[in-house]
């Protein structure tokens, strides 16, 4: 069976416009009734007191509302459907469906790490599960995963959307927000009631590959996060399985394929002991556990290795028949897997290095960070009187009014053509649609400068970039420094990592 690949644009065109709003609870509730109540309230006062929204967004609390007290914060996490043909996010609710999923945050004590003794363990067979860490979703650790991966496409919200399709209504979600609506899809597919699972040939096991450092193993526990989130109108619960590959190998002789075996036996009991409890079982490097056999036979390799493949194949078999588990993992030596295994994966996906668009992404967000801590010091600001055209000093609305001047076609005045203007310095790192409409003319400008500096780091993965801002203000800086300062500083740090000269 071949992998699918993530939707075209064309193939959303029959998706139902949806926007998916996600209510962060102060506390945990158990009873679904509550959660149908928050559903309910939310929605119709979204209605009422919205015309237009923006993904990303969050909503002020109306604590005159029913069940507002147990209400942390609302935000509109998403989109998916068809695309509407604007490039802000910015949505009429009157023409989408809504999916409101309130949802609670673990705490650290749920966590059962196999390598961690004395830790407080999970309920029966949770707790039996070896060779993995364990956590109850979703994780108060991984509430940020998902905002900090910065790709081209929406690669987690097709994925995310392939994975859910809830019964009763179309649900649709946004490379890691399409992932993430392509898997939230398909498990709702598979619990449909009546449908026979023998019929079709879906196993729920999703691989990404790609280079080192492009966030894949970010992206698999990020979207498990926002499955629990996506499907609690589904399951009542939610769990996080951790393969730990390493302590599955053995120096014995035929003691890796029976560790293999047992795993894939206690994750089978955990999702078996309780239906309405959702298993994301993530393998990282899973070519340690499912290399080529044909290539381990030519090559006169252990015939023990070969085991462990097909107990690992076995495995994968036995999970088949459950609709309440869900399998990714990651690679980066797609070439040396076991064809088998590859057979028996419904979602193959690239995750490539991040392009330039991407990596200004995540130096923007890095920055930005740094500006929120006080690490960098935006309160003295500098100016210098030169022309700009009229387009540049228009004030940057906030998300409401760009969703309302958006729609009803206003726009800010424009300054006299001829007058000299003072350009302040900017409070954070503009979005990089911004930086090429109003700072395209502007090259000592925050925005382009480091748009043009993320050109000059094209092949350097996620996970260096994402370090080089912090490295830069430790390395170039003795105190806290402007923006400017700050962006000279991760300009320096940036090309002595290109140049083969930094720590990173």
């Amino acid at each position: 069976m071949a992998a699918a690949n993530l939707p075209s644009p064309q193939s959303l065109q029959l998706i139902n416009p949806t926007l998916h709003v996600e209510v962060a609870m102060k506390r945990d509730f158990t009873k679904r009734t509550t959660a149908q109540e928050v559903r309910k309230v939310i929605k119709e006062w979204l209605c009422a007191s919205y015309r237009y929204v923006s993904v990303g967004m969050t909503i002020a609390l109306n604590e005159d509302l029913e069940h507002m007290e147990l209400v942390d914060f609302i935000e509109i996490a998403g989109y998916s459907g068809p695309p509407e043909g604007n490039t802000s996010n910015v949505y009429r609710l009157e023409k989408m469906e809504i999916d409101i999923q309130p949802y609670s945050l673990c705490e650290d004590h749920t966590i059962r790490d196999s390598n961690r003794a004395g830790e407080r363990r999970l309920e029966a067979p949770l707790c039996m599960i070896r060779a993995a860490r364990v956590m109850s979703l979703p994780h108060a650790m991984l509430k940020d995963a998902w905002g900090s991966l910065v790709f081209d496409d929406n690669l987690g919200t097709n994925l995310l959307r392939h994975m859910v399709k809830h019964p009763q209504n179309h649900s649709n979600l946004n490379y890691a927000d399409i992932f993430s609506h392509v898997q939230t899809r398909m498990i709702g597919v598979m619990r449909q009631p009546g449908l026979h699972l023998a019929t079709f040939n879906m196993n729920r096991v999703c691989l990404l590959h790609g280079p080192p450092g492009s966030g894949k193993s970010t992206l698999c526990k990020a979207l498990a996060q926002k499955l629990s989130i996506r499907l609690g109108g589904i399951f009542t619960s939610s769990v996080l399985i951790e393969v730990n590959t390493n302590e599955l190998l053995s120096k014995f002789f035929g003691e890796s394929s029976k560790l293999i075996a047992t795993i894939f036996d206690e994750i089978v009991r955990a999702a078996e002991t309780d239906w309405e409890r959702f298993v994301c079982v993530v393998i990282d490097e899973v070519e340690t556990l499912a290399s080529s056999r044909e290539a381990g036979i030519s090559s006169g390799e252990c015939k023990d290795g070969m085991r462990a493949v097909n107990n690992l194949l076995m495995g994968l078999d036995k999970l088949h028949k459950l609709p309440n588990v869900q399998v990714l993992c990651t690679t980066n030596l797609l070439s040396v897997i076991d064809t088998a295994f590859l057979d028996r994966v419904d979602t193959k996906q690239l995750v490539p290095s991040p392009s330039s668009s991407a990596i200004y992404g995540i130096f923007r967000s890095c920055l930005n960070e740094l500006v929120r801590s006080g690490l960098i010091d935006t309160k003295t600001i500098q100016t210098d009187s030169v022309p700009l055209l009229p387009s540049t000093v228009q004030s940057t609305p906030s998300k409401m009014e760009s969703a309302l001047d958006t729609a009803t076609g206003e726009m800010t005045p424009e300054p006299p053509k001829d007058e000299k203007w003072n350009i302040i310095s900017s409070k954070e790192v503009p979005t990089l649609a911004a930086t090429n409409v109003r700072f395209h003319n502007m090259p000592q400008a925050v925005g382009p400068r480091v748009l043009r500096l993320a050109e000059k780091c094209k092949g350097l993965s996620g996970r260096t970039l994402r370090r080089l801002p912090i490295i830069a203000v430790a390395m170039h800086t003795n105190s806290i420094v402007s923006l400017e300062q700050a962006v000279s500083a991760l300009e320096a740090s940036a090309m002595d990592q290109v140049n083969g000269k930094g720590m990173p």
